[in-house]
């Protein structure tokens, strides 16, 4: 049996498809899911009275719309295929039929997910009357009690991939449609195949890598393969012309960024690349003592949980900071952990634990602590000028990797901090009972549950998890350090 999610995933790639229905090795979200979000649809609304599908032993799921206004969970069962209708209501002419999506911007593509649907209710002799989309309001922001009509968005249009014109859902749905009886079959013989054919293709490594990347393409095992040449629109052109190696890449058919330069480079240089000026230059410049290496972990909520958050807005919990006087001296290590809307809390802790100059040291500033603070600070302004004071002096530990001024061949088109910890630090997480940050989140999730010795352990747990993440960071800046000494000593020794 299909899902429609198998459906999505072979109009993605084949060998996609084939590894989901084939293998476990999926990765989980770290989105926190807190509310039912059907009930709050049904709410929203206002259907006083609705028959659950999933309830029973259904036979005939169209004697159950012969006899119901409103029904949640519709299933139907099309060759192999089964949809389920989250949520229809009866009209004058047919049913409306609505999909809930737990996102702030629903895209064209989508569609093609729903004009699937709609053409199994065809094959079913089903009457559609209207066609709406649910989805949430980014800048709804929660009081002390959620307000659904603020919150969410009914429509029966979408936005075009520009985010310009409106189209309407049900005209588009009748150009999309196609046939699923034959597009099934095609999904039997991909799964007959023991095997797929390896086929590199431009979106195996967009946004978030396919989870199975490295287990498709034995071909990229070597660590400067043409095909891990960041952001090269041409690689696979290159690579399928015989062009294996990043340091024969054709100067033609590379954009040639910073990056791309750093990682063609190393591949010459049989190791590492490394633009000593430029990181020395950051070193004297943007580092001042003392330093403190401060790490956040949080939880992001679809639904804002308490006053004063938006839609996808993370609530930090924890927070460890290591804090270095000067260079050679003893670490010191302060931390925070908390339950619930804990939010004043860290605020005052951070501001109380942190030291009122140097430097802070974070990883990706922009995307992690930085963006933080910034919505702590829009969230209780009584804090704002404190908060974007810390802003001011908030150092990106990324960035003389990503702007290409430091690439080892190891790291193989990749500068995450886990990364770059396994190459520049002795420490890692193999030994802790907490090792990323899923895990930390989804722990944090059952904390205030807990009490007594299970909660005091989990504590523990916490907190030795988010002292090695900022410890990390620490061991990481002082390897660019050293780094940069041994890159002058070469220098020198060359020119004496």
């Amino acid at each position: 049996m299909y899902s429609i999610l198998d459906v999505k995933n072979y109009d993605l790639c084949e060998k996609y498809f084939w590894f989901t229905k084939n293998k476990d090795e999926r990765s989980s979200s770290m989105i926190h899911y807190h509310e039912d979000f059907m009930n709050l649809c049904k709410e929203l609304l206002m259907i006083s009275h609705t028959y659950d599908a999933r309830e029973g032993n259904i036979l005939d799921i169209k004697q159950v719309l012969e006899s119901e206004t409103a029904v949640v969970h519709a299933s139907f069962t099309y060759y192999h295929l089964q949809i389920t209708i989250p949520i229809m209501i009866k009209g004058e002419s047919g049913w409306n039929i609505y999909f809930p999506y737990e996102v702030c911007y629903l895209q064209e593509e989508e569609i093609q997910y729903i004009a699937d649907h709609v053409h199994v209710l065809a094959s079913f002799a089903i009457p559609i009357e209207g066609i709406y989309i649910i989805y949430l309001q980014a800048n709804y922001e929660r009081d002390d009690s959620l307000e659904l009509s603020q919150l969410f968005k009914i429509s029966e249009y979408i936005h075009s991939l520009n985010g310009g014109s409106k189209k309407k859902i049900k005209d588009l749905v009748s150009s999309l449609d196609r046939d699923l009886f034959s597009y099934q079959q095609r999904m039997d013989t991909c799964m007959k195949s023991k095997a797929m054919k390896n086929k590199h293709m431009n979106q195996c490594r967009k946004g978030l890598k396919c989870p199975y990347y490295r287990t498709c393409l034995s071909s990229i095992e070597k660590d400067t393969s043409i095909l891990l040449l960041n952001s090269c629109t041409h690689r696979l052109e290159m690579y399928e012309e015989g062009i294996l190696d990043m340091k024969d890449a054709d100067i033609n058919l590379i954009e040639g960024t910073k990056l791309q330069y750093a990682q063609i480079m190393a591949a010459r240089l049989n190791g590492i690349y490394c633009d000593t000026y430029a990181i020395k230059t950051w070193l004297d410049e943007c580092i001042q003592y003392p330093i403190s290496y401060l790490g956040f972990t949080g939880d992001t909520f679809t639904i804002p949980p308490y006053p004063r958050m938006k839609p996808y807005d993370t609530l930090c919990f924890q927070y460890s900071l290591h804090i270095e006087d000067a260079q050679g001296t003893q670490l010191q290590h302060r931390q925070f952990l908390g339950t619930g809307d804990c939010r004043i809390a860290f605020i005052e802790q951070l501001l109380h634990d942190i030291p009122t100059e140097g430097s802070i040291m974070v990883f990706h500033m922009e995307g992690a602590e930085k963006l933080h603070l910034k919505k702590l600070a829009i969230q209780f302004p009584q804090y704002r000028d404190a908060l974007y004071g810390l802003c001011d002096r908030i150092v990106d530990l990324s960035l003389p990797f990503f702007s290409g001024s430091l690439y080892d061949n190891r790291m193989r088109g990749q500068y995450s901090l886990k990364v770059l910890r396994s190459l520049y630090s002795n420490e890692d997480y193999s030994h802790l009972p907490i090792s990323n940050a899923f895990e930390a989140v989804k722990k944090w999730r059952r904390l205030e549950a807990l009490n007594g010795i299970e909660k005091e352990q989990m504590k523990k747990e916490l907190y030795a998890y988010g002292k090695m993440d900022t410890y990390t960071k620490y061991s990481l800046f002082h390897a660019i350090k050293d780094i940069v000494k041994e890159k002058e000593k070469y220098h020198y020794a060359y020119i004496v």
